[in-house]
């Protein structure tokens, strides 16, 4: 089986790319990289041949097009073994498997190129069109993946609904971006008011609470903190509403950020962690000290008819 009958056979094919990689291991760049390539393109035609010639076949179903289709992606997409495997390959292998499979019935060595015979050209066009249905369910997943890591919100949602997601384990309290917000805020809030006096605190709530300008200026100031911690590609603070409200008894802070992006609850939710800031005396000059009280609290609120 090895040894071939005659010269134009898959069996050469295979012996020259295994010839073209022999003589590379001497040689240099650019040369070397020459009989790479060509090795390459041995292997996928001898490959391609002899599966053709004799198809791998599990239920019925001929898995020989997709196993060339690999070969031809790594050829086309894959430069260096160190890089991994880009998702262009990923996605185009479908397409590339599809047209291994059309080309035996496209193409006669003493006729060239030819209009696939009629008794094939339904099984070749259904083909074609489940695997672009497979291309795009795979454009669908690296979709998904990109909008988690722009929008990590969408993490905490809950696709119970779903007919084509099924989260995969649960979303840590690190991970939680909601959570992340809050902890920021508290951390700029101590930053603010932790070790001053009463009245520089007081002052500065008097600012937070009417100055239009104030909350904007601490949640940039709690997104560009958080944007040491996280990707740079997190792009999702537009979605996301700050809440800040001083209550009775003095003085009561209330942290909390809203989700308003996409969702599967109408009116998103909210992230809330309440705050206290005390003074051991009643002296304006005595100074401050932050502490905050339970966990961060995620509240649904239903819509309203």
């Amino acid at each position: 089986m090895l040894l071939p009958e005659r010269f134009y056979s898959w069996q050469t094919a295979m012996a020259l790319c295994v010839l073209a990689w022999l003589m590379s291991f001497p040689t240099v760049p650019p040369i070397q990289n020459l009989l790479v390539r060509l090795g390459w393109i041995f292997l996928i035609i001898g490959v391609g041949w002899m599966t053709t010639a004799n198809p791998i076949q599990l239920w019925g179903l001929s898995f020989s097009p997709w196993i060339t289709g690999i070969l031809v992606c790594l050829f086309l997409f894959v430069s260096s073994p160190d890089q991994g495997i880009p998702r262009i390959a990923v996605i185009s292998w479908p397409v590339i498997a599809a047209l291994v499979a059309i080309f035996p019935a496209s193409f006669r060595p003493d006729t060239g190129f030819q209009v696939p015979p009629i008794a094939t050209r339904t099984r070749l066009l259904v083909l074609v069109l489940v695997n672009l249905l497979l291309t795009a369910w795979i454009l669908f997943f690296y979709t998904l993946a990109d909008w988690l890591v722009a929008y990590p919100g969408l993490r905490q949602e809950n696709f119970a609904a779903s007919t084509f997601i099924y989260p995969v384990g649960t979303v840590s309290a690190a991970d939680d971006r909601g959570q992340q917000i809050v902890a920021q805020m508290i951390q700029e809030l101590q930053l603010q008011v932790d070790g001053r006096t009463r009245s520089e605190v007081e002052q500065w709530l008097r600012r937070l609470q009417d100055d239009p300008a104030a909350p904007n200026q601490f949640r940039e100031a709690v997104f560009q903190q958080l944007a040491l911690t996280t990707p740079r590609s997190v792009k999702d603070a537009k979605f996301w509403q700050f809440e800040l409200r001083i209550a009775d008894p003095e003085y009561q802070v209330l942290l909390g950020t809203r989700w308003m992006g996409p969702s599967a609850m109408a009116t998103g939710y909210l992230m809330q962690r309440t705050c206290r800031i005390s003074f051991p005396t009643a002296l304006p000059t005595a100074i401050a000290d932050v502490t905050c009280v339970g966990p961060v609290n995620k509240i649904v609120e239903s819509p309203s008819r």
